[in-house]
């Protein structure tokens, strides 16, 4: 037998059984929800239906993310130091005068009470 012959047959054939088993297939399933069988979501939509969760998990993330930069950017401005004397902001005037007088700020918190480090031996 000729290849070119051999090759033909083989590919009649290939495609004969894939057509019967594609029509068996589809009675079947045909046939199963007729009587009540529920067929789920194939394994490739479970896949996609996945990484569409993913990426909209994602976005969300993203948005919190910038939600939350925003957030932070908002929550540093710049406020008068509140001292005991006055909480009106001098606008730098007693900064100044204390600098001219060569008086050197104390950016140290105050301490209120007596730790274990400042009482006496």
């Amino acid at each position: 037998m000729p290849l070119a012959l051999a090759y033909e047959q083989a590919a009649a054939q290939f495609h004969s059984l894939k057509s019967e088993y594609h029509l068996a297939n589809l009675f079947a399933v045909h046939e199963a929800e007729y009587f009540g069988a529920e067929f789920g979501p194939r394994q490739t939509e479970v896949s996609f239906q996945r990484e569409a969760g993913e990426l909209k998990s994602w976005g969300a993330q993203q948005e919190m993310d910038d939600a939350a930069a925003l957030a932070a950017r908002k929550r540093w401005r710049i406020e008068p130091p509140k001292t005991g004397e006055s909480n009106v902001w001098s606008r730098g005037e007693e900064y100044v005068r204390l600098w001219q007088a060569g008086i050197r700020p104390n950016y140290l918190p105050v301490k209120t009470g007596a730790t274990e480090d400042t009482k006496p031996a």
